[in-house]
């Protein structure tokens, strides 16, 4: 739903739209059994819906203002456990920066990790991975409108009851 570039991610790039090439990139992670587009129920969207099924990737349709409650209720349908969170706006991501995050999650045994909370990456390189249960617990917390539109923000700002780890 941009406004600077309406339709961005299916701007092509070798013939490709974009969110061709992120899809690609996202599928050489190491260790991920599945990638799920977390859209929202507009027919605006229908475009990533059928985009989607041609490439036979799994979505979940939700509120495009409850961005938190679509993550949660889409982490749910497919049970998973552990969501690495990517957005689209991020369509060059490095995967080796996330492979790295994924074997930082699994060591430090944390709650959310991410690399995007205090810039030390470039932009475009932001990786956040959260357990499906702290997602849970954030959106119970969730009371205002910042809380629901951002999928981590409750984590972010409840340090004291999620175990955060930071990459740098």
């Amino acid at each position: 739903n941009s406004k600077r570039l309406p339709g961005k991610i299916f701007l092509k790039v070798n013939k490709k739209p974009i969110i061709q090439h992120l899809i690609e990139r996202l599928k050489k992670i190491e260790k991920v059994s599945k990638i799920i587009i977390a859209t929202t129920r507009n027919h605006k969207d229908d475009i990533i819906v059928n985009f989607a099924k041609r490439l036979k990737v799994d979505f979940y349709r939700g509120s495009e203002k409850k961005v938190t409650k679509r993550v949660f209720y889409a982490s749910k349908k497919f049970k998973i456990k552990t969501i690495i969170s990517i957005t689209s706006d991020c369509p060059l991501i490095d995967i080796s920066i996330i492979n790295r995050c994924i074997k930082l999650f699994k060591k430090k045994n944390v709650d959310f990790l991410t690399n995007a909370h205090f810039r030390s990456y470039p932009d475009g390189m932001d990786v956040q991975i959260f357990k499906h249960n702290a997602l849970k617990k954030a959106l119970d917390l969730a009371v205002t409108k910042k809380d629901f539109e951002h999928t981590t923000y409750v984590l972010r700002k409840n340090p004291k009851l999620f175990k955060t780890f930071h990459v740098f």
